[in-house]
C-alpha cells in the first residue's frame, strides 16, 4: 500500500521541487488575479458575491475555494497561490488515475509544462479549471468502464465545479454524451447521472448573471460584443481564427514534444512529403506573426510571465535570463514545429491512438473549448492549457506504440 501511494505520487516531486525553488511569498497579485481575488476579499467580508467587471469566467466555485483557503490561512494572495498550487497537485494526480500505471510521463510533462508551471503560481482560473476538467474526465473514464452510477454522478460533479469556474466546462458532459453516443451506450438514465449536474449549474448560473448579478464590462464589452463584432466579418474571422488554430497547433507541439522524444528511435522520420504538408499549414502563420506564433500572456519573447511593461522595458528589466534570449524562443519554435513533423509522419500511429477509450474521451471534450477560444474576441496563450490532456493523450497512446522495444 506505501509503495503504490509514493508510485502514484511521485509526479508530484517536480511540482514540490518548483514551489520550494520559487516559494510563495510575497502578498501581491500576478496577471489578472488580482480581479479574482476581490471577489473573494468581498465575500469574506459579508459583501455576497459579486463578478469584478474585469472577470469574464463564472467564477463562483473559484471564488468559493479561495475563500476556504482563507478562512484556514487567512486573505492574502500568498494564501490564493496556494489554493491554486493544491489544484495543480489534484490535476497531476487525476491524470495518473486517467491513463493508470504508465502515466509517470506525461504527468511529468504536464507538470513541467512552460504555461502550467507559471499559472499554478497565481490565483488565475486556468490551472483550477484544468484540474476539475481533468478529474470530470477521470471520474467519466471510470465509470465508463465500470458503469456504476455513484462515477457517472461525481464526475458530473466535477464537471459541474468546472462550470462553475469556467463557462467552458459545460463541453466536458457533452463530450462525454457525444462519446457515449458513437460508442452505442447513451442511454437516459447514463445522460442524466452524467450530465444532469453541470447542465443545472450552467443554466443556473446563466440565469443568476442575467438577472439577479447583471453583465459586466468584460462580458459585455470585450466577450459579448467584441465575439459579435468579429463574426460581422467574416473574411477577418476566418483568418483569426486560422491564425489561432494554427497557433493552437505549434503550443500543441510543445506540449507533446516529450513524448515525440520518447517514440523517436521506433517512429517514422518526416519526408518530403510530411514536411509539405506542415509547411502549408503553418509557414503563413510563421510569415505573419513570427518566430513563436505568440498570442503573449505568458510566454514571451521576454521570458515567461505576464507583460508588466513596454517590450523594450521588459527587454532590458525583466530578469528572465536565458528564458528572455531570442535565441531560445527560436530553438523552442523549432522544436514544437519538429515535433509536429514527427507526429505528421507518424499520423497513422496518432489516428490509431484514437481506438483507445480514454483518447477519444480526452479529444471530444476539448475540442469544442478549442474552437470557442478561437472564436471569442480575445486571445490567451493561457486559454490553450486546457487542451493539454487532449494533446497528451494521443501523443502518450502513439509514442506507447512507437517507442522500441526495451534492448
Amino acid at each position: 500500500m506505501i509503495k503504490r501511494t509514493i508510485k502514484i505520487a511521485a509526479p508530484l516531486l517536480p511540482l514540490l521541487a518548483l514551489a520550494l525553488y520559487v516559494g510563495v511569498s510575497g502578498d501581491f497579485p500576478l496577471d489578472d488575479d488580482w480581479a479574482y481575488a476581490l471577489s473573494v476579499k468581498r465575500l469574506l467580508a459579508g459583501g455576497g458575491f459579486v463578478i469584478p467587471d474585469w472577470a469574464s469566467p463564472s467564477l463562483v466555485w473559484h471564488t468559493a475555494w479561495g475563500a476556504l483557503f482563507s478562512l484556514a490561512g487567512g486573505f492574502s494572495h500568498v494564501t490564493l497561490r496556494l489554493s491554486t498550487l493544491a489544484l495543480a497537485a489534484l490535476f497531476v494526480l487525476s491524470m495518473r488515475l486517467y491513463r493508470g500505471e504508465d502515466s509517470a510521463l506525461p504527468a511529468l510533462a504536464a507538470a513541467l509544462s512552460p504555461l502550467f508551471v507559471p499559472l499554478s503560481f497565481t490565483f488565475m482560473t486556468d490551472v483550477p479549471y484544468l484540474a476539475w476538467s481533468m478529474l470530470a474526465l477521470a471520474l467519466y473514464l471510470a465509470a465508463w468502464r465500470a458503469d456504476k452510477a455513484w462515477l457517472w454522478l461525481a464526475g458530473g460533479a466535477a464537471a459541474a465545479l468546472a462550470c462553475l469556474v469556467r463557462q467552458t466546462g459545460i463541453f466536458i458532459p457533452a463530450g462525454l454524451l457525444f462519446f457515449l453516443w458513437l460508442k452505442g451506450r447513451l442511454g437516459l438514465r447514463r445522460a442524466l447521472l452524467a450530465a444532469a449536474l453541470p447542465a443545472a449549474a450552467a443554466a443556473g448560473h446563466a440565469f443568476w448573471f442575467n438577472f439577479i448579478h447583471g453583465s459586466n464590462w468584460a462580458h459585455s464589452a470585450a466577450v459579448n460584443a467584441g465575439t459579435l463584432s468579429r463574426l460581422a466579418s467574416p473574411l477577418r474571422f476566418a483568418l483569426e481564427f486560422y491564425l489561432r488554430s494554427a497557433a493552437a497547433l505549434m503550443y500543441l507541439g510543445l506540449f507533446t514534444l516529450p513524448f515525440a522524444l520518447r517514440a523517436l528511435g521506433g517512429g517514422a522520420r518526416p519526408g518530403k512529403k510530411d514536411i509539405l504538408i506542415a509547411g502549408l499549414a503553418l509557414l503563413p502563420l510563421l510569415a505573419l506573426k513570427g518566430a513563436m506564433p505568440y498570442y503573449p500572456d505568458i510566454i514571451r519573447e521576454t521570458g515567461l510571465g505576464v507583460p508588466s511593461l513596454g517590450f523594450a522595458y521588459e527587454q532590458l528589466y525583466k530578469a528572465s535570463g536565458l528564458l528572455g534570449s531570442p535565441w531560445f524562443w527560436a530553438a523552442l519554435t523549432l522544436a514544437a514545429f519538429w515535433a509536429l513533423l514527427f507526429w505528421t509522419a507518424n499520423r497513422r500511429a496518432v489516428a490509431a491512438a484514437f481506438s483507445d477509450d480514454g483518447v477519444l474521451l480526452a479529444g471530444l471534450a476539448a475540442a469544442p473549448q478549442l474552437a470557442a477560444a478561437a472564436s471569442f474576441a480575445v486571445f490567451f496563450d493561457r486559454y490553450l492549457l486546457a487542451a493539454l490532456p487532449a494533446a497528451a493523450m494521443p501523443a502518450i497512446e502513439a509514442s506507447l506504440r512507437l517507442a522500441p522495444a526495451p534492448g
